[in-house]
């Protein structure tokens, strides 16, 4: 039997609901200008790994603040959770910094394209198609 969402009249367990939609729309706004702002630190002689550097410190802090104001059930104790967060932040440092150096490499428009288009390059990977260049589903070769 699946389980619902205790909603119940746009609250969700004693919250508003337009809290919640409020943190989305800050975090898109803060996620929107970090690639401008680190544009323009770089083109001001900034080290591309130094603006990713302090890009993951302060979400570092940010989250830092977020588990000191609610402790309860964060699940800080959880081995399992601290192994999966260290892998996390691995990737999210290499993240920020392909980012960074490759809007010092081209430019801000050029690295967002990159990065949303990521997907479709991984989708469309060689991998897929058989020595034709035939698509195959599910990475089966081709029988023609």
């Amino acid at each position: 039997m699946a389980q619902r969402s205790p909603r119940t009249n746009g609250r969700t367990q004693g919250k508003p609901a337009s809290l919640g939609a409020l943190l989305v729309v800050l975090a898109a706004l803060c996620w929107g200008l970090s690639g401008g702002i680190g544009g323009i630190l770089i083109s001001e002689g900034w080290s591309p790994t130094v603006v990713s550097l302090y890009r993951g410190l302060i979400g570092l802090v940010c989250v830092l603040i977020w588990l000191a104001l609610r402790p309860a059930g964060s699940g800080m104790t959880s081995p399992r959770l601290w192994f999966w967060s260290v892998i996390a932040g691995i990737g999210v440092a290499g993240n920020f910094s392909f980012y960074f150096l490759s809007i010092a490499e081209g430019s801000v428009a050029v690295a967002a394209t990159l990065m949303y288009s990521a997907p479709v390059f991984v989708y469309w990977h060689p991998s897929r198609s058989d020595s034709k260049g035939r698509r195959c589903s599910n990475g089966q070769q081709s029988q023609r």
